[in-house]
Formats: C-alpha cells, structure tokens, sequence
C-alpha cells in the first residue's frame, strides 16, 4: 500500500453571474475556467444557482412579488443537455479540467437545481 498522497489545485470561484442572462454567465464561466486552468486548477467550483443566478427574491416577499423575476430565471434557465451545457463541457475539455457548477435546470415547465 502506497503512502503517497497527490497534491490536487482546487479553484473556488467566487464570482458573480450576469444575473438572469444564461448566455453570458456562461460565457463568463468558460473565462473562469480557461483562466483557472491555466493556472494549474484541476477541479473548478462554482457557486450555487450560478447560472442563471440564485433567485433572492423567495426569501423576501410573498410567492406573487416575484413573479417577474421568476418568469426571467425560467427563460434563463439552462436544458440539459443543451448548447450552455456543450460549451461548459468544451472549456473543461479544453483545459483538462473537472468542473462542478450549480445551474438552475429546466425541464418542461419544472425547475431544478442541478449540479452539473
């Protein structure tokens, strides 16, 4: 039995997303990553709800107050698999990295918060 522990560089993003625009966090999250990788990372986490963002507003008024944010998360909202998730996997691809990001997935007209 080997006594010999790898030493692994970890990136903890603390950044915030373009809230409630999934194309652009997404974008930014790719940045993140190339950035990260280049700098030796090899596992990259992001925040929960990072795409599009986590919605806030549920803790501060009652469920109707929200309702215009809610219908911009749900059109933000990443499908998977689907073009944001592609991206996603083509930048960790790209750098040899493992990625764990938080979105908010749709499916039909259900949300989810996913770990990808």
């Amino acid at each position: 039995m080997c006594d010999f522990y790898p030493i692994v560089k970890v990136a903890a993003v603390q950044s915030a997303p373009d809230y409630l625009n999934r194309e652009a966090t997404v974008d930014k999250a790719c940045a993140i990553i190339d950035e990260a990788g280049k700098n030796g990372a090899k596992l990259i986490a992001f925040p929960e709800a990072y795409i599009p963002g986590y919605p806030w507003w549920i803790w501060f008024d009652e469920p109707s107050a929200g309702m215009p944010f809610f219908i911009r998360l749900y059109k933000n909202a990443v499908t998977v698999p689907g073009e944001a998730t592609w991206k996603l996997s083509k930048a960790a691809k790209k750098n040899g990295v493992y990625v764990s990001i938080s979105v908010t997935e749709k499916d039909g007209a259900s949300l989810y918060l996913t770990q990808l």
